[in-house]
């Protein structure tokens, strides 16, 4: 009698044993949501990727598996847009009729193994009742447990918004716990990681370049190598030393003049490039502000650890020693500079971005790594230095 008490037992540790060791080594959940907007009929339907302070990201794919293979889009809705939120546990029904059935077994052995029959002459005609019993006890309140826990597992949590900034913020600790990005062995914690999109957005010359995204950040994942503006005007080439020193517009040059390494490094533009409001990057997209750079940088650790992780590991193109994080990360790679007279930084040893131009801003501004060190530092370059540009997507 305790062997049918201990199966159903055995078999929902076990079930539970397993699943704690899936949430252990890939913690990350899948999260239905439904999104009423106001004004708008029928929902908006996606698996919570991220929530903001003003604003939620959905992506468009209800498939665990494309999630980590970062094969999804990305949808940002701001919160004034929001009438309300409906989320459930993706295959809640499937899980809740399985604890059902377990349940319900266990439920009817118990059951099974209190009733006796009072008229039995010996003990193993009371024993074969009570098996008889259990058996019919565990069909019957298994096949119960299974439809009761299957449709509880479709009760969704309503989370009424109502384009309340307030209303949202009394439920961002619901969101944030069942968003894509949340890692609870990593609660509190920084991100330290970029997930591949799906998503590649086109420039003005018809280069195609991948997105990255670090939790609601999402950034090109490669250098600019267009040579027009996103209007169709062209970017001078500055093909020499002497023209390079002698711009006073916008210009571009290839790093040591050559053609060669703009595949895999992106070209190199001047500051007048970033400061003209033709727009380098494409629609949707403009170049990093410092503010925004500072973010990026936060979120990695700090300006001490973030270039360690930005960097891609190993001296396939950095130079040695090349000090990392030890990250799977490929967002930086040493594309180098140019100084204002025009002179080549060394290879494999340099990375530098612009930041955007502010109007209120006297100077340029950039950001630098180096193979030396995980740290990242603010600079301000020279208006005729040249830097890489990488580009994050509007409205982050």
């Amino acid at each position: 009698m305790k062997t049918l008490l201990l199966v159903p037992a055995f078999i929902l540790s076990n079930f539970l044993m397993i699943r704690a060791q899936q949430d252990q080594h890939s913690p990350k959940k899948l999260y239905k949501v439904w999104i009423s907007v106001q004004g708008e009929p029928g929902k908006i339907k996606g698996a919570l990727f991220e929530t903001r302070d003003s604003s939620i990201l959905i992506s468009g794919s209800l498939q665990k598996s494309d999630y980590f293979k970062g094969n999804y889009d990305i949808e940002k809705l701001n919160v004034k847009d929001i009438d309300a939120i409906s989320i459930l546990r993706k295959n809640a029904s499937g899980r809740g009729a399985l604890i059902g059935t377990l349940s319900g077994v266990g439920l009817g052995i118990l059951l099974g193994l209190a009733t006796s029959n009072p008229n039995a002459v010996n003990g193993q005609e009371n024993a074969g009742t009570k098996v008889g019993a259990s058996i019919v006890f565990s069909i019957f309140f298994g096949a119960t447990g299974a439809v009761f826990g299957a449709v509880f597992g479709t009760i969704r949590n309503k989370m009424y918004i109502h384009g309340n900034q307030q209303q949202f913020e009394n439920k961002m600790g619901k969101l944030n716990v069942r968003s894509l990005t949340y890692d609870p062995l990593m609660a509190g914690q920084r991100l330290t990681t970029f997930s591949h999109l799906r998503e590649t957005v086109t420039d003005a010359d018809g280069n195609v370049y991948h997105t990255v995204a670090l939790g609601s950040m999402v950034y090109m994942a490669e250098n600019l190598k267009v040579t027009h503006f996103r209007n169709g005007k062209k970017i001078p080439m500055a093909k020499d030393t002497a023209s390079w020193r002698k711009a006073d517009r916008a210009a571009f040059c290839n790093y040591k003049n050559d053609s060669v390494g703009v595949a895999v490094y992106g070209r190199l533009y001047n500051g007048y490039v970033v400061a003209d409001t033709s727009g380098i990057c494409p629609a949707g997209w403009h170049v990093p502000s410092i503010d925004e750079w500072t973010s990026l940088v936060m979120c990695l650790g700090g300006k001490d650890n973030a270039g360690g992780y930005l960097k891609e590991s190993g001296t396939l193109h950095w130079g040695n020693p090349n000090n990392t994080m030890f990250t799977e990360n490929t967002f930086a790679l040493p594309s180098g500079s140019r100084d204002r007279k025009g002179a080549f930084m060394v290879n494999g040893r340099i990375c530098q971005w612009w930041a955007a131009k502010e109007n209120n801003t006297e100077g340029f501004q950039g950001v630098l790594l180096t193979n030396e060190t995980t740290a990242i530092t603010m600079t301000k370059p020279d208006k005729n230095a040249g830097l890489s540009v990488r580009c994050i997507r509007d409205g982050q």
